[in-house]
């Protein structure tokens, strides 16, 4: 975890106001603003961050990027609203039965955004999926109008991020990447019903479909903790779970453990400082409206500056982004109360807790003990 400080403070200690990487986060900044305005503007709901974080979240240095991304986060969201939707209507009454959904929705997700090319999509397909299903477990008749708000807000963030990443572009256009584009998997010979009866496809997918089963397993392992300290509501805790286990389809591949317990680590300390850094522009602004668009506005410039980053805090930089608008973002003004951050705090507590025992207890196997040869590192 120190070494996860130490490479957070090296970015903030090269910050500037001007270059392409300044651009980027300049960029963050007004993304985030119009896209919550818009979803503020049309949504009555304390819970806009939602079209914060998309806006945060979908923003690339390319216009077509960008796009893109917003496609695939508004498809996956929708596509993983539905799908949580339509079980928690078959299965609602049922623990044990939304618990099996849950981890159904775990295993193709987490294997999905390994091997496929819109594995963008996926991720966000396992993560609303989950939340849905969380919802349901502690309030199944607040899931309707969640579903129905919460896709508001996140194409309303999109549409925010879109439209300044498209003024950008001509106003303070970007420097020409000429890096060449990253590979997709390959993994997708076969659907994964089918592979799973395909000896050669087997072999080429075996680890990633081993972390899958360790991701559905982890959502067994939290449903056991929900019933244990019989807590109000997990959705923080499954959405910490799906996310940190969204590992690239490469260390997967190359069987290394470390990878997961990393990305864990570099939520914890991003929603550390997210948080640390809300609730002091919380007891600075004293309910004044134009000092909460400043501390956001600089939370967001922070945030977008850290994942830019090649220090090693990429990750740690959009959770701290995630959990400082959870914080600052709890209506149309500078919020009041503390106790969703503390909230959302003590999930992903829980969360990475129940993933390192998961880990521990399980742990990914390495390609020379099956009898693989190492993938090199991509």
């Amino acid at each position: 975890m120190a070494d996860i400080l130490d490479a957070f403070g090296r970015e903030l200690a090269q910050a500037t106001l001007r270059g392409p990487r300044a651009r980027e986060s300049w960029k963050a900044v007004l993304s985030v603003l119009l896209g919550l305005g818009l979803a503020l503007l049309l949504f009555e709901s304390n819970d806009a961050y939602w079209a914060a974080f998309s806006a945060f979240m979908i923003l690339k240095a390319s216009v077509a990027e960008t796009i893109t991304r917003g496609v695939y986060r508004v498809l996956g969201t929708i596509g993983g609203a539905l799908t949580g939707f339509v079980i928690a209507g078959f299965l609602g009454n049922s623990a044990s039965a939304l618990l099996l959904a849950m981890m159904s929705v775990a295993f193709v997700s987490i294997f999905r955004f390994q091997t496929s090319k819109y594995s963008y999509a996926w991720m966000y397909f396992g993560l609303t999926g989950e939340i849905v299903l969380s919802i349901t477990l502690g309030s199944p008749f607040a899931v309707t109008t969640w579903v129905a708000i919460r896709v508001g807000e996140i194409a309303a963030g999109v549409a925010g991020c879109i439209f300044v990443s498209c003024m950008f572009s001509v106003l303070w256009p970007a420097d020409t990447d000429k890096s060449p584009a990253p590979t997709a998997p390959d993994g997708e010979r076969l659907p994964l019903w089918r592979g799973l009866f395909d000896e050669e496809w087997l072999e080429e997918n075996w680890l990633p479909l081993i972390h899958a089963a360790r991701g559905a397993f982890s959502f067994a392992v939290l449903f056991f903790f929900w019933r244990l300290i019989e807590l109000d509501d997990i959705t923080d805790s499954a959405s910490t779970s799906i996310l940190v286990l969204m590992l690239p389809g490469a260390p997967v591949r190359q069987g290394k453990n470390l990878a997961l317990i990393q990305r864990g680590m570099q939520r914890f300390v991003g929603c550390s400082l997210g948080g640390l850094f809300g609730i002091v522009a919380l007891l600075s602004m004293s309910d004044n409206f134009q000092i909460w668009v400043l501390m956001l506005a600089i939370g967001v410039w922070i945030a977008a500056w850290v994942q830019n980053g090649k220090e090693g805090a990429s990750y740690a930089g959009s959770q701290f982004a995630l959990v400082l608008f959870v914080t600052l973002i709890q209506g149309n003004g500078p919020p009041a109360d503390l106790q969703p951050t503390w909230q959302r705090f003590r999930g992903i507590l829980i969360g990475i807790f129940v993933l390192s025992l998961v880990n521990a207890a399980w742990p990914l196997p390495t390609p020379e003990s099956l009898g693989e040869k190492t993938p090199s590192p991509s």
